[in-house]
Protein backbone atom coordinates (compact mmCIF):
# COMPACT_ATOMS: atom_id res chain seq x y z
CA UNK A 1 0.00 0.00 0.00
CA UNK A 2 3.32 2.53 0.82
CA UNK A 3 4.07 1.81 -3.26
CA UNK A 4 1.12 3.18 -4.44
CA UNK A 5 1.10 7.37 -5.78
CA UNK A 6 -2.56 7.92 -5.07
CA UNK A 7 -2.43 11.45 -6.38
CA UNK A 8 -2.31 11.27 -9.53
CA UNK A 9 -3.72 15.01 -10.90
CA UNK A 10 -5.61 13.74 -13.76
CA UNK A 11 -8.06 11.45 -11.14
CA UNK A 12 -10.46 12.77 -8.87
CA UNK A 13 -11.51 11.51 -5.73
CA UNK A 14 -15.30 10.90 -6.03
CA UNK A 15 -18.29 9.00 -3.57
CA UNK A 16 -20.82 6.87 -5.24
CA UNK A 17 -23.63 4.39 -3.96
CA UNK A 18 -23.17 0.63 -4.31
CA UNK A 19 -24.51 -2.59 -3.59
CA UNK A 20 -22.40 -4.95 -1.28
CA UNK A 21 -23.00 -8.56 -0.70
CA UNK A 22 -23.03 -9.87 2.52
CA UNK A 23 -21.43 -13.73 2.85
CA UNK A 24 -21.78 -16.31 5.08
CA UNK A 25 -18.18 -17.19 6.15
CA UNK A 26 -18.74 -21.11 6.69
CA UNK A 27 -20.57 -21.67 3.47
CA UNK A 28 -19.52 -18.80 1.54
CA UNK A 29 -23.21 -17.83 0.45
CA UNK A 30 -24.84 -14.64 -0.24
CA UNK A 31 -27.04 -13.72 2.86
CA UNK A 32 -27.97 -10.08 1.93
CA UNK A 33 -27.72 -7.43 0.18
CA UNK A 34 -26.74 -3.74 1.33
CA UNK A 35 -26.26 -0.37 -0.28
CA UNK A 36 -22.97 1.65 1.03
CA UNK A 37 -21.14 4.42 0.10
CA UNK A 38 -17.60 3.79 -1.46
CA UNK A 39 -14.78 6.02 -3.07
CA UNK A 40 -13.33 5.76 -6.75
CA UNK A 41 -10.75 7.42 -8.14
CA UNK A 42 -12.15 8.47 -11.74
CA UNK A 43 -9.98 9.89 -14.70
CA UNK A 44 -11.48 13.50 -15.82
CA UNK A 45 -10.55 13.19 -19.60
CA UNK A 46 -12.81 10.10 -19.87
CA UNK A 47 -15.05 8.87 -16.52
CA UNK A 48 -12.44 5.75 -16.37
CA UNK A 49 -12.23 5.25 -12.76
CA UNK A 50 -10.53 2.34 -10.30
CA UNK A 51 -12.12 1.47 -6.48
CA UNK A 52 -9.48 3.47 -4.29
CA UNK A 53 -8.38 0.78 -1.78
CA UNK A 54 -7.24 3.28 1.02
CA UNK A 55 -10.46 4.74 1.60
CA UNK A 56 -13.07 2.02 1.11
CA UNK A 57 -10.30 -0.27 3.25
CA UNK A 58 -11.54 2.81 5.65
CA UNK A 59 -14.93 2.29 4.97
CA UNK A 60 -15.25 -1.32 5.34
CA UNK A 61 -13.39 -1.64 8.80
CA UNK A 62 -14.67 2.07 10.15
CA UNK A 63 -18.60 3.05 9.16
CA UNK A 64 -19.87 -0.77 6.78
CA UNK A 65 -18.68 -2.96 9.95
CA UNK A 66 -20.64 -0.38 12.33
CA UNK A 67 -23.44 -0.60 9.85
CA UNK A 68 -23.28 3.70 9.81
CA UNK A 69 -26.49 5.25 8.12
CA UNK A 70 -25.65 5.44 4.21
CA UNK A 71 -26.20 9.70 4.75
CA UNK A 72 -23.60 9.75 7.35
CA UNK A 73 -21.30 7.54 5.43
CA UNK A 74 -21.96 9.92 2.51
CA UNK A 75 -21.10 13.09 4.87
CA UNK A 76 -17.65 11.74 5.87
CA UNK A 77 -16.45 10.50 2.68
CA UNK A 78 -17.26 13.70 1.21
CA UNK A 79 -15.35 15.69 3.34
CA UNK A 80 -12.20 13.10 3.27
CA UNK A 81 -12.36 13.12 -0.53
CA UNK A 82 -12.78 17.33 -0.87
CA UNK A 83 -9.76 16.94 1.65
CA UNK A 84 -7.75 14.46 -0.97
CA UNK A 85 -8.59 16.13 -3.63
CA UNK A 86 -7.35 19.18 -2.93
CA UNK A 87 -4.08 17.78 -1.49
CA UNK A 88 -3.96 16.53 -5.20
CA UNK A 89 -4.55 20.07 -6.35
CA UNK A 90 -1.72 21.66 -4.33
CA UNK A 91 0.73 18.81 -5.79
CA UNK A 92 -0.02 19.55 -9.29
CA UNK A 93 0.66 23.05 -8.07
CA UNK A 94 3.73 22.32 -7.03
CA UNK A 95 2.98 23.83 -3.76
CA UNK A 96 5.73 23.24 -1.27
CA UNK A 97 3.67 22.56 1.57
CA UNK A 98 2.17 19.72 -0.23
CA UNK A 99 5.87 18.46 -2.16
CA UNK A 100 6.51 15.26 -0.24
CA UNK A 101 3.20 14.07 -1.32
CA UNK A 102 4.43 13.15 -4.99
CA UNK A 103 6.50 10.43 -3.29
CA UNK A 104 2.70 9.08 -2.06
CA UNK A 105 0.34 9.38 0.56
CA UNK A 106 2.60 7.64 3.20
CA UNK A 107 4.38 10.79 3.17
CA UNK A 108 1.06 12.53 4.55
CA UNK A 109 1.02 14.35 7.76
CA UNK A 110 -1.23 16.53 10.15
CA UNK A 111 -0.31 19.84 8.56
CA UNK A 112 -1.89 18.86 5.34
CA UNK A 113 -5.34 18.73 7.03
CA UNK A 114 -4.50 21.63 8.70
CA UNK A 115 -3.55 23.26 5.53
CA UNK A 116 -6.81 22.18 3.98
CA UNK A 117 -8.69 23.73 7.34
CA UNK A 118 -7.47 26.83 7.07
CA UNK A 119 -8.37 27.21 3.65
CA UNK A 120 -11.90 26.32 4.65
CA UNK A 121 -12.31 28.85 7.01
CA UNK A 122 -10.88 31.33 4.92
CA UNK A 123 -13.86 30.18 2.47
CA UNK A 124 -16.29 31.01 5.56
CA UNK A 125 -14.50 34.75 5.94
CA UNK A 126 -15.42 35.21 1.90
CA UNK A 127 -18.97 34.22 2.76
CA UNK A 128 -18.70 30.59 0.30
CA UNK A 129 -19.67 28.23 2.84
CA UNK A 130 -21.08 28.33 6.66
CA UNK A 131 -18.89 28.44 9.68
CA UNK A 132 -20.94 25.29 10.74
CA UNK A 133 -19.61 23.51 8.08
CA UNK A 134 -15.76 23.75 8.67
CA UNK A 135 -16.87 22.26 12.24
CA UNK A 136 -18.50 19.26 10.35
CA UNK A 137 -15.23 18.34 8.47
CA UNK A 138 -12.75 18.31 11.95
CA UNK A 139 -14.25 14.81 13.28
CA UNK A 140 -14.21 12.76 9.66
CA UNK A 141 -10.53 13.97 9.55
CA UNK A 142 -9.80 13.22 12.57
CA UNK A 143 -10.96 9.60 12.05
CA UNK A 144 -9.34 9.22 9.03
CA UNK A 145 -6.16 10.01 10.67
CA UNK A 146 -6.72 7.80 13.38
CA UNK A 147 -6.96 5.06 10.97
CA UNK A 148 -4.22 5.82 8.85
CA UNK A 149 -2.06 5.77 11.87
CA UNK A 150 -3.00 2.47 13.02
CA UNK A 151 -2.54 0.78 9.56
CA UNK A 152 1.19 1.96 9.58
CA UNK A 153 0.35 4.01 6.52
CA UNK A 154 1.96 7.51 7.89
CA UNK A 155 4.22 8.50 10.48
CA UNK A 156 4.16 11.04 13.07
CA UNK A 157 5.46 11.87 16.35
CA UNK A 158 1.69 11.15 17.97
CA UNK A 159 0.29 7.65 16.94
CA UNK A 160 -2.78 8.62 19.36
CA UNK A 161 -5.36 10.75 18.47
CA UNK A 162 -8.33 9.43 19.46
CA UNK A 163 -9.41 6.55 21.67
CA UNK A 164 -12.59 4.77 20.54
CA UNK A 165 -14.69 2.15 22.80
CA UNK A 166 -16.57 0.86 20.56
CA UNK A 167 -19.34 -1.56 23.02
CA UNK A 168 -20.04 1.90 24.63
CA UNK A 169 -19.95 3.88 21.22
CA UNK A 170 -18.04 6.85 22.45
CA UNK A 171 -15.13 8.67 21.02
CA UNK A 172 -12.83 10.54 22.99
CA UNK A 173 -10.04 12.46 21.52
CA UNK A 174 -6.41 12.28 23.17
CA UNK A 175 -4.92 15.10 20.78
CA UNK A 176 -6.20 17.35 18.12
CA UNK A 177 -4.08 18.15 15.77
CA UNK A 178 -5.64 20.75 14.71
CA UNK A 179 -5.92 22.73 17.56
CA UNK A 180 -2.36 22.94 18.58
CA UNK A 181 -1.05 26.67 18.75
CA UNK A 182 1.43 27.59 16.16
CA UNK A 183 1.82 27.86 12.39
CA UNK A 184 -0.94 25.26 11.59
CA UNK A 185 -3.64 25.77 13.81
CA UNK A 186 -6.75 26.06 12.82
CA UNK A 187 -8.99 28.95 13.89
CA UNK A 188 -12.92 27.26 13.69
CA UNK A 189 -14.96 29.99 13.48
CA UNK A 190 -17.41 30.23 16.38
CA UNK A 191 -20.39 28.35 15.56
CA UNK A 192 -23.24 30.47 15.15
CA UNK A 193 -26.33 29.38 18.06
CA UNK A 194 -28.72 27.19 15.94
CA UNK A 195 -32.22 27.72 15.89
CA UNK A 196 -35.01 25.45 14.87
CA UNK A 197 -34.65 25.90 10.85
CA UNK A 198 -37.60 23.49 10.12
CA UNK A 199 -41.29 24.66 10.26
CA UNK A 200 -43.21 23.88 13.19
CA UNK A 201 -47.67 24.74 13.31
CA UNK A 202 -47.36 27.00 16.79
CA UNK A 203 -44.48 28.25 18.55
CA UNK A 204 -46.01 27.67 21.68
CA UNK A 205 -49.88 26.25 21.92
CA UNK A 206 -50.05 22.52 22.48
CA UNK A 207 -53.45 22.30 21.31
CA UNK A 208 -52.70 24.57 18.29
CA UNK A 209 -49.92 21.67 17.41
CA UNK A 210 -52.81 18.57 18.44
CA UNK A 211 -55.34 20.59 15.91
CA UNK A 212 -53.38 21.38 12.68
CA UNK A 213 -51.95 16.99 13.21
CA UNK A 214 -55.74 15.90 13.09
CA UNK A 215 -56.56 18.33 10.39
CA UNK A 216 -53.27 16.82 8.11
CA UNK A 217 -53.77 13.30 8.87
CA UNK A 218 -57.33 13.78 7.83
CA UNK A 219 -56.79 15.03 4.66
CA UNK A 220 -54.65 12.19 4.27
CA UNK A 221 -57.20 10.08 4.94
CA UNK A 222 -59.38 11.87 2.17
CA UNK A 223 -56.70 12.39 -0.43
CA UNK A 224 -53.41 9.68 0.30
CA UNK A 225 -54.38 7.17 1.98
CA UNK A 226 -50.78 5.75 1.29
CA UNK A 227 -49.27 7.99 3.55
CA UNK A 228 -52.51 8.58 6.37
CA UNK A 229 -51.24 5.97 8.43
CA UNK A 230 -46.95 7.07 7.87
CA UNK A 231 -48.43 10.32 9.43
CA UNK A 232 -49.41 8.76 12.37
CA UNK A 233 -45.98 7.45 12.96
CA UNK A 234 -44.37 9.95 12.34
CA UNK A 235 -45.90 12.96 14.39
CA UNK A 236 -46.74 10.80 17.24
CA UNK A 237 -43.50 8.44 16.84
CA UNK A 238 -41.05 10.38 15.59
CA UNK A 239 -39.77 8.11 12.57
CA UNK A 240 -38.12 9.45 10.09
CA UNK A 241 -39.70 9.22 6.18
CA UNK A 242 -36.99 6.79 5.27
CA UNK A 243 -37.50 4.69 8.77
CA UNK A 244 -41.44 4.19 7.28
CA UNK A 245 -41.14 3.20 4.05
CA UNK A 246 -38.94 0.38 5.21
CA UNK A 247 -41.48 -0.78 7.23
CA UNK A 248 -42.98 -4.35 7.00
CA UNK A 249 -45.75 -5.83 8.43
CA UNK A 250 -43.63 -7.82 10.73
CA UNK A 251 -42.20 -4.72 12.42
CA UNK A 252 -45.08 -3.55 13.83
CA UNK A 253 -44.60 -5.26 16.70
CA UNK A 254 -47.98 -3.77 18.44
CA UNK A 255 -50.33 -4.60 17.72
CA UNK A 256 -49.60 -7.68 15.61
CA UNK A 257 -50.56 -7.00 11.85
CA UNK A 258 -51.97 -10.38 11.55
CA UNK A 259 -54.31 -9.98 14.77
CA UNK A 260 -57.53 -8.79 13.58
CA UNK A 261 -59.06 -8.27 16.71
CA UNK A 262 -56.16 -5.95 18.17
CA UNK A 263 -56.65 -2.19 16.22
CA UNK A 264 -54.18 -0.67 18.78
CA UNK A 265 -55.96 0.73 21.02
CA UNK A 266 -53.20 -0.16 24.17
CA UNK A 267 -50.58 2.03 22.14
CA UNK A 268 -48.02 0.88 18.82
CA UNK A 269 -44.81 0.00 19.54
CA UNK A 270 -42.58 -0.42 15.24
CA UNK A 271 -39.09 -2.24 15.09
CA UNK A 272 -37.64 0.34 13.13
CA UNK A 273 -34.72 -1.73 11.12
CA UNK A 274 -33.38 -1.65 7.06
CA UNK A 275 -35.30 -3.74 4.99
CA UNK A 276 -33.75 -3.45 1.53
CA UNK A 277 -34.97 -6.58 -0.02
CA UNK A 278 -38.40 -4.02 -0.49
CA UNK A 279 -36.77 -2.05 -2.99
CA UNK A 280 -34.24 -4.35 -5.13
CA UNK A 281 -34.07 -3.22 -8.38
CA UNK A 282 -33.75 0.36 -7.67
CA UNK A 283 -30.85 2.42 -8.44
CA UNK A 284 -30.67 5.09 -5.99
CA UNK A 285 -31.07 3.75 -2.22
CA UNK A 286 -30.30 6.17 -0.15
CA UNK A 287 -33.02 7.78 0.66
CA UNK A 288 -34.68 4.60 1.11
CA UNK A 289 -32.20 3.46 4.23
CA UNK A 290 -32.93 4.09 7.84
CA UNK A 291 -30.69 6.23 9.25
CA UNK A 292 -30.24 4.07 12.99
CA UNK A 293 -30.76 0.49 12.99
CA UNK A 294 -32.31 -1.94 15.25
CA UNK A 295 -34.47 0.67 17.30
CA UNK A 296 -38.03 0.11 18.67
CA UNK A 297 -40.19 3.18 18.43
CA UNK A 298 -43.10 3.60 20.40
CA UNK A 299 -45.96 6.20 19.41
CA UNK A 300 -46.78 9.14 22.15
CA UNK A 301 -50.26 8.04 24.14
CA UNK A 302 -51.90 11.29 22.76
CA UNK A 303 -54.95 10.90 20.00
CA UNK A 304 -55.00 6.73 20.26
CA UNK A 305 -58.07 6.57 18.96
CA UNK A 306 -57.68 8.11 16.22
CA UNK A 307 -54.47 6.67 15.54
CA UNK A 308 -56.60 3.03 15.96
CA UNK A 309 -59.02 4.50 13.35
CA UNK A 310 -56.37 5.43 10.91
CA UNK A 311 -54.56 2.03 11.52
CA UNK A 312 -58.08 0.32 11.12
CA UNK A 313 -58.18 2.15 7.73
CA UNK A 314 -54.87 1.50 6.27
CA UNK A 315 -55.11 -2.45 6.97
CA UNK A 316 -58.21 -2.45 4.85
CA UNK A 317 -56.63 -0.55 2.32
CA UNK A 318 -53.95 -2.99 1.82
CA UNK A 319 -56.80 -6.45 2.16
CA UNK A 320 -58.38 -4.19 -0.84
CA UNK A 321 -54.98 -4.07 -2.42
CA UNK A 322 -54.56 -7.62 -1.87
CA UNK A 323 -57.74 -8.73 -2.75
CA UNK A 324 -57.64 -6.90 -6.35
CA UNK A 325 -54.48 -8.16 -7.12
CA UNK A 326 -53.13 -5.01 -7.55
CA UNK A 327 -50.01 -5.34 -5.36
CA UNK A 328 -46.48 -7.65 -5.74
CA UNK A 329 -45.93 -8.87 -2.47
CA UNK A 330 -47.15 -9.39 0.83
CA UNK A 331 -44.82 -8.37 3.39
CA UNK A 332 -44.42 -4.27 3.17
CA UNK A 333 -46.17 -2.49 5.01
CA UNK A 334 -46.47 0.72 2.64
CA UNK A 335 -47.38 0.79 -1.24
CA UNK A 336 -47.98 2.59 -3.92
CA UNK A 337 -51.77 2.04 -4.87
CA UNK A 338 -51.08 3.23 -8.19
CA UNK A 339 -47.45 1.03 -9.09
CA UNK A 340 -48.72 -2.03 -6.50
CA UNK A 341 -45.24 -2.04 -5.40
CA UNK A 342 -43.61 -1.12 -2.18
CA UNK A 343 -44.01 2.62 -1.11
CA UNK A 344 -40.76 4.08 -1.68
CA UNK A 345 -38.81 7.58 0.27
CA UNK A 346 -39.52 9.59 -3.31
CA UNK A 347 -43.06 8.43 -3.91
CA UNK A 348 -44.25 9.16 -0.49
CA UNK A 349 -42.05 12.67 -0.33
CA UNK A 350 -44.19 13.30 -3.73
CA UNK A 351 -47.64 12.47 -1.97
CA UNK A 352 -46.88 14.70 1.31
CA UNK A 353 -45.81 17.59 -0.91
CA UNK A 354 -49.02 17.51 -2.78
CA UNK A 355 -51.09 16.61 0.38
CA UNK A 356 -49.05 19.86 2.07
CA UNK A 357 -50.64 22.14 -0.62
CA UNK A 358 -53.81 20.92 0.33
CA UNK A 359 -53.52 21.54 3.82
CA UNK A 360 -52.21 25.18 2.68
CA UNK A 361 -55.46 25.55 1.13
CA UNK A 362 -57.65 24.40 3.93
CA UNK A 363 -55.79 26.78 6.55
CA UNK A 364 -56.27 29.55 4.05
CA UNK A 365 -60.08 28.42 3.81
CA UNK A 366 -59.91 28.41 7.77
CA UNK A 367 -58.42 32.36 7.88
CA UNK A 368 -55.96 30.31 10.27
CA UNK A 369 -53.06 32.85 9.58
CA UNK A 370 -51.07 32.60 12.47
CA UNK A 371 -50.23 28.29 11.39
CA UNK A 372 -49.65 29.77 7.84
CA UNK A 373 -46.92 32.45 9.49
CA UNK A 374 -45.05 29.90 11.15
CA UNK A 375 -45.21 27.60 7.60
CA UNK A 376 -43.71 30.45 5.71
CA UNK A 377 -40.08 30.42 4.66
CA UNK A 378 -38.73 34.15 5.98
CA UNK A 379 -36.10 33.48 2.86
CA UNK A 380 -38.46 32.71 -0.03
CA UNK A 381 -41.50 34.28 1.61
CA UNK A 382 -43.40 30.95 0.45
CA UNK A 383 -44.90 28.36 2.50
CA UNK A 384 -42.35 25.63 3.43
CA UNK A 385 -43.52 21.68 4.33
CA UNK A 386 -41.17 18.85 4.19
CA UNK A 387 -41.74 15.48 5.64
CA UNK A 388 -38.93 16.84 8.71
CA UNK A 389 -41.49 18.71 9.36
CA UNK A 390 -43.39 15.89 11.46
CA UNK A 391 -40.44 15.03 13.40
CA UNK A 392 -39.92 18.69 14.48
CA UNK A 393 -43.61 18.82 15.79
CA UNK A 394 -43.34 15.48 17.32
CA UNK A 395 -39.87 16.97 19.34
CA UNK A 396 -41.76 19.86 20.57
CA UNK A 397 -44.56 17.98 21.16
CA UNK A 398 -42.83 15.74 23.47
CA UNK A 399 -40.60 19.04 24.81
CA UNK A 400 -44.39 20.58 25.91
CA UNK A 401 -44.98 16.95 27.69
CA UNK A 402 -41.74 17.79 29.54
CA UNK A 403 -39.36 15.73 28.39
CA UNK A 404 -35.84 15.62 29.54
CA UNK A 405 -33.40 16.34 26.34
CA UNK A 406 -31.96 12.67 26.99
CA UNK A 407 -35.25 11.10 26.88
CA UNK A 408 -35.88 13.27 24.05
CA UNK A 409 -32.62 11.78 22.25
CA UNK A 410 -34.27 8.20 23.39
CA UNK A 411 -37.37 9.23 21.80
CA UNK A 412 -35.65 10.11 18.75
CA UNK A 413 -33.27 7.35 18.15
CA UNK A 414 -30.20 10.01 18.25
CA UNK A 415 -26.92 9.27 19.47
CA UNK A 416 -26.43 12.48 20.67
CA UNK A 417 -28.07 15.28 22.64
CA UNK A 418 -26.61 17.60 19.83
CA UNK A 419 -29.41 16.86 17.26
CA UNK A 420 -31.73 18.53 20.01
CA UNK A 421 -29.86 21.85 20.55
CA UNK A 422 -31.78 24.31 17.80
CA UNK A 423 -35.05 22.95 19.87
CA UNK A 424 -34.04 23.97 23.24
CA UNK A 425 -32.07 27.00 21.99
CA UNK A 426 -35.88 27.65 20.78
CA UNK A 427 -37.20 27.32 24.11
CA UNK A 428 -34.65 29.20 26.27
CA UNK A 429 -35.02 31.96 24.04
CA UNK A 430 -39.21 31.96 24.16
CA UNK A 431 -38.36 32.01 27.97
CA UNK A 432 -36.09 34.52 28.30
CA UNK A 433 -38.07 36.33 25.94
CA UNK A 434 -41.25 36.09 28.48
CA UNK A 435 -39.14 37.14 31.31
CA UNK A 436 -38.47 40.04 29.72
CA UNK A 437 -41.75 41.49 28.61
CA UNK A 438 -43.08 40.06 32.01
CA UNK A 439 -40.60 42.15 33.69
CA UNK A 440 -41.21 45.02 31.57
CA UNK A 441 -44.95 44.35 32.15
CA UNK A 442 -44.02 44.71 36.64
CA UNK A 443 -41.99 47.80 35.55
CA UNK A 444 -44.93 49.67 34.07
CA UNK A 445 -47.35 48.60 36.38
CA UNK A 446 -45.29 49.67 39.54
CA UNK A 447 -44.55 53.06 37.27
CA UNK A 448 -48.25 53.66 36.94
CA UNK A 449 -49.09 53.07 40.55
CA UNK A 450 -46.18 55.36 41.42
CA UNK A 451 -47.79 58.18 39.43
CA UNK A 452 -51.15 57.57 41.42
CA UNK A 453 -49.99 57.72 44.30
CA UNK A 454 -48.40 61.07 43.48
Amino acid sequence: MKNMILFETDFNYKVFERERKIMKVTTNEITNKKTVIAVKLERKIDGAYVIDPLTNSFLKDELWSNNTALNTQKKYMRTICSFLNYCRYMVSRDETEFADLKDGLFKMKFRHACLFLQDQVARVESGEIKPNTVGEMEYPLLRFYQYLLDCGVINENVNKILEIERKKNKIKTIHNPFRQIGTYYVPFPKNEMVFQSVRDFTDDSFEDRLENIRLMINLARNYYKDIAFALCLMFYGGLRLGEVVNMTRSNLIRPVFYDDDDTGEDGFVVHVEDNPELFAGKKTKSNNQVKRRTKFAALEVIDIPLVSDVYKDHKLHIKYLEREKKINNNFAFFYSTHKGVPLTYNAAYYQFKKLGEIFIETLVENGDKKTLENLTDVDTNDFKMTPHLCRAVFTNLGIDLGYTKEQMKNRRGDLSPHALEAYWNRKIVKKKRQEVVSTMQDEAIKSYRSRKET
